[in-house]
């Protein structure tokens, strides 16, 4: 697998540990010493700018090379930015080991030996900036590239207190390097102009943090009285239930309130007209038929509309005994409330074995539900 070259942005962004593992990895691969040279020497030039630290970059790898690796001109072009890197013994070595003499070294040597002094200048370390923490310092440069064509180039976290002249010697060091291309075209060759751009944040009007939104009382409560839905498929048919709060009687809530909560279980288009509750008396255990809109439909009671249920709910208190606390007699029975689907014959949901159960009339709404509540359950449900 062929090994990308480090980019621009790699080299000048990336972080010091990440860029470093990067450039291991590529020479690992490529054991290409003279473009690894060449991106040392352009973090050398960050190193210079910025306030990071990017000195003595691959320390140990550089010395390798230059102490054994097989001589080539990009070590011996850039050897005096690596001066720091040695000692005098062993520099000398180096010399003697890539050139043919020191006047050799010197002639060939002159243009890195003069930027050299600039390239080693410390940047400000960055706990002395404290008083420059929120200022943003870039430097924004302009360069040609061997077609003469330019392009900005942008250096952010730049040393604010470094002295403007030592930039230039500093930034013509990028234009001796040939790693940065752009479709084959080298993209510093000369440099045109550059400039340190000094930006700082400053709040002179806060925004007040909006006051976070409550439900009022009314929303409180009708949300109580809302169920909570969850879905499941049984014998391929989607059955829904919906938990009421425990001190909800389904059989007392208003005409209004059972269209409420039927909204909240039935589709979102739904006609209501086209559903209706199978009605079960807890004591009794027999059936009738409301539709929402309170019109009897196939009544097997008197319980023909959702007033009349509500009524002999509130007259009746054993009722309401037996919806909370069945008796011996009715601790097997369920108290119901249910529609039975328009594809459906029979009623898809009803009351348990033991209560009795009259023929319906053919159905002419789809599956809504019914409430139950047990002894043995803690809250009121609705299943369709």
């Amino acid at each position: 697998m062929e090994v990308s070259a480090l980019n621009q942005r790699q080299i000048f962004v990336t972080k010091r540990s990440t860029l470093e593992l990067k450039a291991l990895s590529y020479f690992d691969e490529t054991k290409n010493s003279a473009s690894l040279i060449e991106y040392v020497v352009a973090v050398l030039v960050k190193n210079a700018i910025v306030v990071g630290d990017y000195s003595l970059f691959l320390y140990d790898l550089i010395r390798e090379l230059y102490l054994s690796a097989e001589p080539n001109a990009a070590m011996r072009t850039y050897m005096p930015y690596f001066q720091n890197y040695f000692s005098k013994k062993e520099w000398n070595g180096i010399i003697n080991r890539l050139f043919k003499s020191k006047t050799n070294y010197f002639q060939n040597s002159k243009a890195a030996r003069d930027s050299y002094a600039q390239l080693m200048k410390p940047t400000t370390a960055r706990e002395l900036l404290e008083e420059e923490k929120n200022r943003k310092v870039n430097i924004e440069s302009i360069f040609e590239d061997e077609n003469g064509k330019r392009h900005r180039w942008v250096l952010s976290d730049v040393d604010p207190l470094k002295d403007k002249k030592d930039f230039g010697p500093i930034l013509e060091i990028l234009t001796t390097l040939s790693i940065f291309e752009d479709n084959g075209t080298r993209k510093f060759t000369k440099l045109v102009k550059s400039k340190r751009v000094f930006s700082e944040d400053e709040d002179l009007v806060v925004e007040e943090p909006k006051p976070k939104k409550t439900k009022t009382k009314k929303a409180q409560q009708k949300s109580a009285h809302m169920p909570s839905v969850q879905s499941k498929k049984t014998n391929g048919k989607q059955i829904s239930k919906a938990s009421l709060p425990t001190d909800i009687d389904p059989r007392s809530l208003s005409k209004q309130d059972i269209e409420e909560l039927a909204r909240a279980v039935i589709p979102k288009d739904a006609n209501l007209k086209d559903y209706y509750f199978d009605v079960t008396d807890p004591e009794t255990g027999e059936v009738s038929k409301v539709q929402l809109d309170g019109e009897k439909i196939g009544s097997n009671t008197e319980a023909d509309s959702m007033e009349s249920i509500q009524k002999k709910t509130k007259q009746s208190k054993s009722a309401q005994k037996a919806a909370v606390a069945p008796t011996e007699k009715t601790k097997s029975k369920t108290s119901t409330l249910a529609s039975v689907s328009k594809e459906a014959e029979k009623p898809i949901a009803a009351a348990e074995e033991e209560t009795p159960v009259h023929e319906p009339v053919k159905p002419i709404g789809r599956l809504i539900g019914f409430f139950s509540r047990n002894k043995t359950k803690e809250k009121n449900t609705i299943d369709y």
